[in-house]
Parts: structure tokens; C-alpha cells; sequence
């Protein structure tokens, strides 16, 4: 048995028999990344279902990101971005938050969801604008009828990103 196995026995037992509330879904979490490092992502998913903490929503994400299932990686980005409330009017966005409104973006586009890419252009195009992404912003969030070879380019390119790897990658560092 090696180290992630026992990790990953420890913390299963933590989650199903020990833990509540709170705590129960910060273990579940750390257990879903275990879970990931291990090539797991259909447990990871099984173990933050039902889990509504930012953490979880965004590894979430990660996953639905990385299996290139672009409708639950749109909504689940979306969870994200709801659940941190909108944004003030006149009021910059972080760089985090200028990042996750693009894959948003791109996941609807990708996922054929034109309403929720219209949804997501009303709350974020007067921030998005004052931001480095704006005109990659524009040409995902237009109405896919006008988007052409530049939206594919641009799409592919995004898509592409190697987003869990960095998430991984900087959740190793806080461990």
C-alpha cells in the first residue's frame, strides 16, 4: 500500500464517519485531490458532490475543465463566479475573477449555451472591458451567428490551458 492509498483510506473513513458540516467538506475536498493525484476523477467528483464550498466548486470545475465537458465546466465556473457575488458597477475585477469569467465564457461557447454566454456578457462586459481579456471577452461572448475562425482560434487556444495542472500544482504548495 503506498502513501496515497493510505491517505486516501484515512480521510475516506474522516468524511464518511467522523466529520460534519464544515469540516466534513474541507476533508472531503483535500480527499477529492488525493483522489486526483491517484488519476481518480470520477471519485473526485463522487466525494464534492453535494459539497456547495467555494473549494469544491472550483475544483469542480478543474475536473469538468479538464475532461473537456464543457456544459458542467460553464455552470460549474458559473457557480463560482455567482456565488462570489456581482460585480459592483464602476468596480475593477481581480485577475482571478477576469480568469474565470473567460473560461466561463469559453465553456458556454464550447457547450453551444448562447443564453448563458448572453447572461454572462451582461453581468461581466462593463468590468471586462477595462481588463487585458477584453477583446478576447468580446469576440467569445458576441453571439456565436457572428463568430467565426478568430472565436475558433481563440477557443482552442483557451481550451487548451492546462488549468487543474496549475490548481494541482498550487495546491501541492499548500500542503
Amino acid at each position: 500500500m503506498d502513501l496515497l492509498d493510505e491517505a486516501i483510506e484515512l480521510l475516506d473513513h474522516q468524511v464518511r464517519y467522523r466529520l460534519e458540516g464544515t469540516a466534513k467538506a474541507q476533508v472531503a475536498v483535500r480527499l477529492a485531490v488525493i483522489q486526483l493525484l491517484d488519476k481518480k476523477p470520477d471519485k473526485a467528483l463522487e466525494l464534492i458532490a453535494g459539497q456547495d464550498v467555494p473549494e469544491a466548486n472550483l475544483l469542480r470545475a478543474d475536473i469538468y475543465w479538464a475532461a473537456q465537458d464543457w456544459p458542467n465546466a460553464a455552470a460549474s465556473v458559473d457557480k463560482v463566479l455567482t456565488d462570489g457575488g456581482a460585480p459592483a458597477a464602476g468596480k475593477e475585477i481581480d485577475a482571478a475573477t477576469q480568469g474565470r469569467v473567460m473560461r466561463a465564457a469559453i465553456a458556454y461557447a464550447l457547450a453551444g449555451q448562447q443564453d448563458g454566454l448572453d447572461k454572462l456578457r451582461g453581468r461581466y462586459e462593463a468590468q471586462m472591458a477595462a481588463t487585458p481579456f477584453a477583446g478576447s471577452f468580446d469576440v467569445i461572448s458576441r453571439s456565436s451567428a457572428h463568430n467565426g475562425v478568430a472565436f475558433r482560434q481563440l477557443a482552442s487556444t483557451i481550451a487548451g490551458l492546462d488549468t487543474l495542472k496549475d490548481f494541482m500544482a498550487s495546491y501541492r504548495r499548500d500542503l
